[in-house]
């Protein structure tokens, strides 16, 4: 049996992924355009809504059809998901779309927001007794 806290990892991993990958193709447009990025108003919007959708249906994979799968406790509450999942993924790709324009690589949303690995390897491991 799963802890009750393990259905929230989905909402983490939905999070970082739509972060990165905002991050990631934003930085690979301004890297191409060699400029900073500005966007019409139609464009911007249409931006945000595809990422959106990605961001809404990867987060009601994860946490709908994954959780029944993998037989989680779920709340039976979809209207509020609905409605919790859109406000949360808006903030996301607003975030997203914010930090995204200050990148030039296209790699370094992926380096800042993992830990060095230098730290890692001293961070306390949970081992079997032996």
């Amino acid at each position: 049996m799963a802890a009750p806290s393990c259905p929230a990892v989905a909402e983490l991993i939905v999070h970082q992924t739509l972060l990165m990958g905002i991050g990631v193709l934003l930085g690979g447009r301004r890297l191409a355009l060699g400029r900073r990025l500005r966007f019409d108003l139609p464009t911007l919007v249409g931006m945000a809504m595809g990422f959106g959708l990605i961001g809404l249906f990867g987060l009601f994979y994860y946490a709908g059809f994954t959780a029944w799968v993998q037989d989680y406790p779920r709340g039976g509450n979809p209207l509020g998901q609905l409605l919790g999942g859109t406000l949360f993924i808006a903030a996301t790709v607003a975030f997203g779309l914010f930090v995204g324009s200050f990148f030039a690589p296209a790699n370094a949303p992926s380096s800042t927001s993992s830990p060095p690995r230098s730290r890692c390897s001293s961070w306390p491991t949970c081992r079997g007794r032996r």
